[in-house]
């Protein structure tokens, strides 16, 4: 016992100033783009910048840099809150809301579409090995909890906005529903055949579920 005792002790010492370090906590993603237009790039904490691609999730203190062309849409998971920035400017990242000295158009998305855009994957990961996540089973009920969910949501939003099917997307390929999102992709496509938030959305999730799929 006393040699396990003094192996926790070792532990303990070399993991809590981990935990205390500010670094750590900036590891945490906060955010998420959902939608880039125009030319932004992303700075972190290190200055070390690369263009800023939709669905990357962002860690708190990381920079957004605009340019006058940019329009960069991006959402909280904490809190839903869902800010659009436009035109030339630094974004810094926070924990619930962003600080900027351009003014950003603010909306709150439901509670329950924050709390699934969480689990979206990533544009930022790297290769297959990334995206291992823990999934759900695709039980009817679940399956049927979903589309409610999604009906839900629709009814909420104006005609053309597309948070819920961000909301459906993620809730399909957590539980590996992979046909019906290349069926739902093509849908979207044929229906917003112009719109470059809905481009950025389909080619996400194509790339997802190839990756996803590949062996």
């Amino acid at each position: 016992m006393r040699a396990i005792d003094k192996f926790l002790g070792l532990l303990l010492t070399a993991v809590l100033p981990m935990l205390c370090e500010p670094s750590w906590a900036l590891s945490m993603d906060v955010a998420m783009v959902t939608s880039v237009q125009g030319t932004a790039m992303l700075a972190n904490e290190k200055e070390v910048s690369k263009p800023l691609v939709a669905f990357s999730k962002l860690h708190q203190g990381e920079r957004l840099a605009l340019n006058q062309n940019a329009k960069v849409q991006v959402v909280y998971f904490e809190n839903g809150r869902q800010e659009t920035w436009s035109g030339k400017g630094v974004v810094e990242i926070g924990t619930q809301e962003s600080n900027s000295a351009l003014k950003p158009e603010v909306k709150v998305l439901p509670p329950l579409l924050a709390k699934q855009l969480v689990k979206t994957p990533a544009a930022n990961v790297q290769g297959r090995a990334g995206m291992i996540v823990m999934r759900s089973i695709a039980t009817s009920e679940k399956i049927k909890s979903i589309d409610e969910n999604y009906a839900s949501l629709k009814k909420q939003v104006e005609p053309g906005e597309i948070s819920p099917e961000l909301y459906l997307l993620s809730a399909l390929f957590e539980i590996k529903e992979f046909e019906r999102i290349r069926s739902l992709l093509s849908d979207l496509g044929k229906t917003y055949p112009e719109r470059a938030d809905v481009k950025d959305l389909v080619s996400h999730y194509q790339r997802m579920v190839e990756l996803a799929t590949s062996k």
